[in-house]
């Protein structure tokens, strides 16, 4: 397939640069020393998609991971904007932004389009997406309430509101009830048994 090749080239260049910003939002809302990059992110945003079509086998797999990966791609742009940014902007800078990256090729228009169906909420696989950022935020914030941050109890609680599907509810539940340390508690009581020695109990 013909296509400019040059532009797209250019694109993933410029996006190579995500790796250098730090996500805004639970790092200054919730006062955290500990910031995920943009790129981290959507790498959990997308471990969610693939969980979402286990559940829901009705969604087309490849637009989902499509649009949980290059959800924040045009953050590369306009940085990451978290809930009290959002308070004082009228148009939103991240459609014209992304349109602008990926501008003159024929990828970039599909790309595009995928982005619009996905921040318009037009279809299941934008709902899913939606979600599956939600949920990326739900279960860092998880993990920062076990590490004894207060306020993120709070947040988890308006993040979990923001869920749209059946689906992305189910996860969250999971998500609440889960220690977010207990896959490393498992991991020692193997180590323990390796040793001979009994199990630890953890609450």
């Amino acid at each position: 397939m013909n296509d400019n090749l040059e532009n797209i080239i250019k694109a993933i260049f410029e996006a190579r640069y995500l790796k250098r910003i730090k996500r805004s939002g639970t790092s200054i809302l919730l006062g955290s020393q500990i910031k995920e990059s943009i790129p981290e992110h959507s790498f959990y945003v997308s471990l969610f998609g693939i969980l979402m079509k286990h559940i829901n086998p009705m969604l087309d797999l490849g637009k989902l991971l499509t649009m949980c990966i290059i959800h924040d791609v045009e953050e590369v742009r306009t940085g990451d904007l978290h809930q009290v940014n959002r308070l004082y902007y009228k148009v939103d800078p991240e459609l014209m932004a992304f349109s602008d990256m990926w501008k003159g090729s024929k990828l970039g228009e599909k790309l595009t389009d995928i982005h619009t169906e996905r921040h318009e909420s037009k279809s299941s696989e934008a709902m899913a997406s939606y979600d599956c950022d939600t949920l990326a935020e739900l279960i860092l914030e998880k993990e920062y309430l076990n590490q004894g941050t207060k306020e993120a109890k709070e947040w988890m609680e308006f993040t979990i509101q923001r869920l749209k599907t059946a689906e992305g509810k189910r996860i969250a539940e999971v998500i609440v009830k889960e220690r977010s340390t207990k896959w490393w508690e498992e991991v020692k009581n193997q180590i323990r048994k390796m040793h001979n020695l009994p199990p630890k109990k953890y609450e």
